[in-house]
């Protein structure tokens, strides 16, 4: 596959795991949603000032962009949430739906797969086995309440105070405390 359309692929994918189309994001950028479309497809050729653009509206370092869209390429692991394990007879605070939610996780497992992949290439085996279960937990809390804020109108209620986020709401404040498990 040529670097065209493995930097498009990726950038596709951040893209849409921060939910935004083509034409929003495409905006934010500076370039046509139909210049976008043909990168993201690997038809159009990129300049190093519009990668130092796309990486800058998708908060990342140039150097990061290009080298986590060839770590993606190579090693095949950008998870995806199953929505299938999604319980949808189980309501949702008002602001959150299943696509907010699939978005947050989707970018938390991204985040542990290449801290994984980065750990098992030095020889350290993978993240969650290096720390006790109750650690781990926590750190995948905290990366979740990160995702959540980024993904939906719940926001970070400040630095690990109670509840983890809220979202005002007709005139109220609704709080959600963010919790994992190792299993």
């Amino acid at each position: 596959m040529n670097a065209k359309k493995i930097l498009g692929q990726y950038i596709r994918f951040l893209r849409q795991s921060k939910g935004l189309s083509q034409q929003i994001f495409s905006e934010k950028v500076g370039i046509s949603y139909q210049y976008l479309s043909g990168l993201e497809k690997g038809r159009e050729n990129f300049t190093v000032n519009i990668l130092e653009c796309l990486s800058e509206a998708l908060g990342l370092s140039f150097p990061a962009l290009v080298a986590d869209a060839y770590d993606a390429h190579n090693k095949n692991n950008i998870p995806d949430v199953n929505k299938n394990f999604f319980r949808t007879d189980i309501p949702l605070p008002p602001g959150l739906n299943t696509e907010s939610l699939s978005r947050a996780m989707t970018q938390v497992q991204y985040i542990i797969a290449k801290l994984n992949a980065r750990l098992i290439d030095i020889g350290a085996g993978p993240f969650s086995t290096l720390i006790q279960g109750n650690n781990f937990s926590g750190v995948v809390s905290n990366l979740l309440t990160k995702a959540i804020h980024e993904h939906s109108p719940y926001k970070d209620n400040s630095e690990q105070k109670y509840p983890d986020l809220i979202c005002r709401h007709k005139g109220k404040s609704i709080g959600l405390e963010v919790k994992t498990t190792k299993y």
